[in-house]
C-alpha cells in the first residue's frame, strides 16, 4: 500500500514538474523573444545615433577629442559607458538567474529514474545553449562592423557624389533657363507667323474674288466677240445685196 502511494506521489510530482517545465520553457521563450526584440530596437537606435556622431565638421579635432570604445569600436564614449556592454551584462545576468532557477528545480525533483533525469537535464542544457546561440547570432547581426576610417571614406565618396550631382543639377538648371528663353522666342516667332498667315489668308480670299470677277468678265467678252462676228457677217451680206441692187438699177 505504501509503495502504491509512493508511486502515485512520484507520478504526481513528475506530472507537476513536466507541467511546470513546459510553463517555464514557454515563459523562457517569451522572455528571450522580448529581450531579443528590445535589444534589436536598441541597436538600431544606437546605430542611427552613432552614425550622426561619426561625421563631425572637423574630423581631425574630433579624432583627438572623442574617446573610442573598445567594446563597440565607436567614438564618443568609453567601454564602461558602452550601452551595448550594459545591455549584454544585463541580459547575461538575467539569463544566468533563469538558468540557475531551472537547475535548482531539477535538483529538487524526485524522479524515479536517474537515466530519465540525466536525459531531461541534457535537453534543458541544450535548450539553454540554443537560446544563448540565437542571442549571440542576433547580436552579431545587429553589430556595426565598420571602422571610423571606413565610414569616413564612405562619407567622402558620398560627398563627392553629392557635389557631382549638384554640379549636374546646376548645369541642368542653366540648360532649362536657356531652353525656356528659346521657347519664348519660338512662341513670339510663331505668333508672328500666325499673324502673317492670317494676312495671307485675307489676301488670298481677295484675289479669289478678283479671279471670279475676271472669269465673269472673260465670259462676257467671249459673248460680245461672238455677237460682233455675227454682226460682221450680216453687214457683209447687206453690202453684197446693196451692191447688186445698185448695179441692176443702172
Amino acid at each position: 500500500m505504501k509503495n502504491h502511494e509512493n508511486v502515485e506521489v512520484k507520478k504526481k510530482k513528475s506530472i507537476a514538474f513536466k507541467a511546470s517545465k513546459e510553463d517555464s520553457e514557454s515563459d523562457e521563450d517569451g522572455d528571450v523573444a522580448l529581450i531579443t526584440s528590445q535589444f534589436k530596437k536598441f541597436l538600431k537606435s544606437q546605430k542611427g545615433k552613432k552614425a550622426l556622431k561619426k561625421f563631425p565638421h572637423n574630423v581631425e579635432s574630433s579624432k583627438k577629442e572623442e574617446p573610442t570604445c573598445y567594446e563597440c569600436k565607436k567614438p564618443g564614449h568609453l567601454k564602461n559607458e558602452c550601452p551595448n556592454l550594459k545591455k549584454k551584462e544585463k541580459f547575461i545576468k538575467e539569463h544566468s538567474k533563469k538558468k540557475k532557477a531551472m537547475v535548482a528545480t531539477w535538483d529538487h525533483s524526485d524522479l524515479s529514474s536517474s537515466d530519465e533525469s540525466g536525459s531531461d537535464e541534457e535537453v534543458v542544457n541544450f535548450a539553454l545553449m540554443a537560446m544563448e546561440k540565437d542571442t549571440s547570432e542576433d547580436e552579431s547581426e545587429n553589430e556595426v562592423n565598420f571602422t571610423f576610417d571606413e565610414l569616413q571614406i564612405a562619407y567622402e565618396n558620398l560627398f563627392k557624389e553629392y557635389e557631382s550631382v549638384c554640379l549636374k543639377n546646376k548645369t541642368l538648371k542653366k540648360n532649362a533657363i536657356s531652353i525656356s528663353k528659346e521657347l519664348e522666342t519660338l512662341k513670339n516667332e510663331n505668333s508672328k507667323y500666325v499673324n502673317e498667315i492670317e494676312s495671307l489668308k485675307d489676301k488670298n480670299s481677295f484675289y479669289l474674288n478678283e479671279i471670279d470677277i475676271l472669269n465673269v468678265c472673260s465670259k462676257l467678252s467671249i459673248d460680245f466677240i461672238e455677237e460682233n462676228d455675227k454682226l460682221k457677217i450680216e453687214i457683209d451680206a447687206l453690202r453684197k445685196t446693196f451692191s447688186k441692187f445698185s448695179n441692176s438699177s443702172d
